[in-house]
């Protein structure tokens, strides 16, 4: 999954452990050494949001673009509007991604 640059968004239902398989998977691969990034899908859009606004948005994506993993959690409370995540390619609602091992 790594390797091929995948992002990581796990869908289920509430309290199936999507936060715990998250996390897990987000430290096995920061002990392997790759670049992680791990946000909520609100704070994503959030922080996706406020670049655009300060017209830093490019920066960002160039930061997102240097991990080898995105993993975004808690995408099931969203809702995406036409602005939302359609912003990069690497923050479609079936890919993901705070923190930086």
């Amino acid at each position: 999954m790594i390797a091929q640059r995948f992002n990581c968004c796990p869908v289920g239902n509430a309290g199936t452990g999507k936060t715990h398989l998250a996390i897990a998977l987000g430290l096995a691969a920061c002990r392997q050494g790759q670049r992680v990034r791990f946000f909520t899908a609100a704070g994503l859009l959030t922080q996706l949001e406020e670049a655009q606004q300060q017209h830093r948005l490019d920066r960002l994506l160039t930061q997102l673009d240097r991990a080898d993993l995105l993993i975004c959690d808690e995408l099931g409370y969203l809702s995406f509007s036409r602005r939302g995540p359609s912003c990069c390619s690497r923050c479609s609602p079936t890919a993901t991604s705070g923190a930086a091992c």
